[in-house]
């Protein structure tokens, strides 16, 4: 994969900060497996962020952050979008079938990789102090508060009426989101599943979603595909769907 930032002036003050925050997300996300071919231009939009298909092996990241001086907006919509993209479904907008589990998984590497640059963000940016960082952090979780019982699969059925519409639920999103983030801070091997996950809007069942990821993902990673089926339904699914 190439990545190409394409801000033809950054709105952050240190014109570099952009190019090595899309990178340090690449690899948190990425776990050090090779990724497809393709390119990815990262943009500026004026209006709200998006990952969309170009071509076959064009791909375009766009944000919206015109009032971003530090770069953690930034990282924030960068590392949602470009969840998207290494899950590879339609990039349609369409919200169909289990679109509303995509948006909560790419929710979930926002948060992930805020807390991940957290550790790093006195050398990816020494003039702008820890503390500030721990603040805008602290706003991104706030969202999601109180987080979603475990196993989701409860949470999902009470709001089923609103999951299944085509309106953006970004509160329940992230309320799902902060109840799953523990476990990928824990387990940070889960984002390897992504390339597996499919279409989501593919599926109106989690159930049928998670047994075609436990299908087509490798031999190796299938404790990673039953943790995953925990989380979701509380149970890992049976060797025969």
């Amino acid at each position: 994969m190439d990545l190409i930032i394409c801000f033809d002036q950054f709105c952050i003050k240190n014109g570099y900060l952009l190019q090595r925050i899309c990178e340090e997300i690449v690899s948190e996300l990425s776990q050090g497996r090779p990724l497809r071919d393709g390119t990815v231009y990262v943009m500026p939009k004026d209006k709200c962020p998006q990952c969309s298909r170009v071509s076959d092996s064009t791909y375009a990241i766009f944000l919206h952050c015109p009032q971003d001086q530090t770069g953690l907006q930034y990282a924030y919509q960068f590392a949602h979008e470009f969840c998207h993209w290494l899950i590879g479904g339609d990039l349609s907008g369409r919200m169909v079938g289990l679109y509303w589990l995509e948006e909560t998984v790419c929710e979930v590497a926002s948060l992930y990789c805020l807390s991940r640059l957290r550790e790093k963000w006195s050398v990816l940016d020494p003039t702008y102090p820890p503390c500030l960082v721990d603040k805008y952090l602290e706003w991104a979780l706030s969202d999601g508060r109180p987080a979603a019982p475990l196993p989701l699969t409860g949470y999902i059925e009470s709001h089923r009426g609103e999951l299944y519409t085509p309106l953006y639920h970004r509160d329940l999103y992230s309320q799902m989101a902060l109840a799953l983030l523990p476990f990928f801070l824990r387990n940070p091997s889960l984002w390897t599943l992504l390339p597996h996950f499919g279409c989501l809007k593919d599926y109106d069942r989690p159930s049928d979603w998670l047994y075609t990821v436990r299908t087509s993902a490798p031999s190796e990673l299938l404790p990673l595909c039953a943790t995953l089926e925990v989380l979701v339904l509380g149970d890992p699914l049976p060797l025969h769907h």
